[in-house]
This record gives structure tokens, C-alpha cells and sequence, in this order.
């Protein structure tokens, strides 16, 4: 006879199917007669404390950063690469609205403006060039105040259209002259007398024809706004090795119709366009791509069109576009 196996527990003897039994089983028995302790977590009150302390520290960092860009900043998109290389088309920044509050504008300041106060328009980014009541020229690609060479210690590219500061420009005690650092490809100051000029021209009644950027001008100076960098530059951008790109446009007017038809080639040399028209300006033409190529003034006095019909028409014709002289003519005309 095999003897049975037991197990002393507190002085208890129990047989094995005394294990099966449900009653020996139970956690609640088995804590009570062999001592087992039931598992429990009790958190130091001093590291609560800390956590929610940790918690309530953050969430017044984020709202206070909240609040400070709210009430003090303001997010920007930059328009165009006339502030290229330091910023590009598409990037964000974050402007300071209160500094100028403090302090004012310095030269070399970087700031944001909507042009002419027309809040239709988007912002424009430029740097300070020049402070009231300076005198401001450029030449040969240097930019002169009050008769020194301005040494600037960040990165543009050269000037060939110097606009309305080709002379001396003295500036009023609170204007000032802003510039892009990509010269070339940038609206600023140097437009400002010219649009004022096509707006006292339209007063008097006079007729006026702008051409590529004369176009952009006269836009701007209606209260249209311009595209910065036109979505399909290959069609519209002059090539070194072949000149101005030939590229067909379709009549949105009756003048267009009865110069040159329903569709057209003309030749382009431009990045930036027209954008939405300014106020009484009709379509003339428009490209395959929606560009507007030229526009109309309801009072049939004021034209403007993006391409170069200097370039395609008297001595200068070509086989592969319009005549661009009958367009002067009908300028003539209205003289």
C-alpha cells in the first residue's frame, strides 16, 4: 500500500484531494490561513503632486504660446522668389505685429505689407533699403543714400531696371523704400511712381498702353493683383538660346477678332502675369493655360498687354506671330 502524500501547512495536515476541494482554492482562504497578502499599490501623495504639477505647467506654456501668437503674430505665405534666396515661394514665416510698436523700422528689416493699403491684394515681402528722408538713386547695380554706396551684407542679384530711382528720389519723413533681394523678379518701391502716373493719366482721360510689366502695372494700379510665378513658366519665359517663347493665345474680345482672329501666336518673355483684373478692365486675350495675355478698359483708352508686340511687328516682324503694329496704330488712333 503506497502511503499518502501530505503537506504540513500551519500545522495542518491536508490530503491531496483536499487541494481539489474548492474551498482551499479560493484566494480568500488561502490569504486568510497560510498568510498570503493581497497585492495593493498605494501612490506617494508627493509624486501626484508632482505629476499634476508637471501637467498644469505645460498646459499654461502652451496656452501662453498660444495666446502670443494670436494677439502678437501673425502667419504668413510668401508670394513669389523676390525675396530669394533668403525666403522662396511657398514658405511660412511668423511676423512680429507689436515690434514696430516699440521701435522703428531699421534699414535692413525684413517686413510684410499689402501694397497701397488694398487688402484684396496678398502680402508683399521686402526688405528696407531706404528711411525718411533720405535721398535714393541706384547705379550700375549699387544702391546710393544721401550719396554713399550702400554696403549690404546679405545676398541680391543685379538691377537693370533701376524704374523711378535711375534719379536722385528724396523720401517724405514717413515713407519709406523697400526692395527684393532677387532684383529682377521683384515689385517694390521702384513701381510705385509708375502706377501713380497710370492712375493720374486715366483721371485726365489720357490713353495709356502697357506692355509686359506696363500690363502688371496697370493691373495693380486698378486694384487687380498679380501671379507671382505663372504655374507653366516653359511657355511663357524667354530662353537665352532662342529668345521670346511663341505661344498661342485665344481672343476674348472683338478687337482681338478683328485684328488677328479667334487664335493667335504671340511671343512671352515674363514669370509673373495678371492676375485677377483690376476694376473696369475687360479681357482682350487669354493663353491655353489662363494667363491673361491683355486686357481693355471699358472706356477703350487703356490697354495693356503681357506680350511684346514691339517685338513682332514693323522691322521686327517674325513668321511664327502676329503683326504687333497694329496694336500701335489703334493706340495711335486714340491720341
Amino acid at each position: 500500500m503506497k502511503r499518502k502524500r501530505r503537506a504540513l501547512f500551519k500545522g495542518r495536515h491536508l490530503r491531496r484531494k483536499d487541494f481539489k476541494s474548492k474551498k482551499y482554492r479560493s484566494r480568500r482562504y488561502r490569504r486568510k490561513q497560510f498568510g498570503q497578502k493581497k497585492f495593493s499599490f498605494k501612490p506617494d501623495r508627493y509624486i501626484v503632486a508632482g505629476v499634476f504639477k508637471w501637467i498644469f505647467q505645460i498646459a499654461v506654456v502652451c496656452l501662453l504660446a498660444f495666446v502670443s501668437v494670436w494677439y502678437f503674430g501673425q502667419r504668413v505665405s510668401v508670394v513669389g522668389d523676390s525675396m530669394n534666396p533668403v525666403l522662396k515661394n511657398g514658405d511660412v514665416v511668423l511676423v512680429n505685429r507689436i515690434v514696430y510698436n516699440a521701435t522703428t523700422p531699421k534699414r535692413g528689416d525684413i517686413i510684410v505689407f499689402k501694397p497701397k493699403g488694398n487688402e484684396n491684394d496678398h502680402y508683399y515681402t521686402k526688405r528696407i533699403v531706404g528711411l525718411p528722408g533720405e535721398t535714393i538713386q541706384i547705379i550700375e547695380n549699387n544702391v546710393y543714400i544721401d550719396g554713399k554706396k550702400l554696403e549690404e551684407d546679405y545676398k541680391t542679384s543685379k538691377i537693370s531696371d533701376v524704374g523711378i530711382v535711375g534719379e536722385q528720389m528724396k523720401l517724405a519723413s514717413d515713407e519709406y523704400f523697400v526692395l527684393g533681394d532677387d532684383r529682377e523678379n521683384s515689385d517694390d518701391s521702384r513701381d510705385a511712381d509708375e502706377i501713380a502716373l497710370a492712375k493720374c493719366f486715366f483721371a485726365a482721360g489720357k490713353p495709356v498702353f502697357g506692355i509686359c510689366r506696363g500690363h502688371q502695372v496697370l493691373n495693380v494700379a486698378f486694384g487687380g493683383d498679380l501671379i507671382q510665378n505663372v504655374p507653366d513658366p516653359q511657355h511663357h519665359m524667354a530662353a537665352k538660346e532662342t529668345g521670346d517663347a511663341i505661344h498661342t493665345v485665344r481672343a476674348q474680345h472683338d478687337l482681338m477678332r478683328e485684328f488677328y482672329g479667334e487664335e493667335f501666336p504671340v511671343n512671352s518673355a515674363h514669370h509673373q502675369a495678371a492676375g485677377k483684373l483690376g476694376a473696369g478692365l475687360i479681357p482682350l486675350c487669354v493663353s491655353d493655360d489662363g494667363i491673361n495675355e491683355g486686357f481693355i478698359h471699358e472706356n477703350g483708352k487703356v490697354i495693356g498687354v503681357q506680350f511684346h508686340p514691339e517685338r513682332i511687328g514693323f522691322a521686327h516682324r517674325r513668321p511664327d506671330a502676329v503683326n504687333g503694329e497694329k496694336l500701335f496704330r489703334y493706340f495711335l488712333s486714340l491720341i
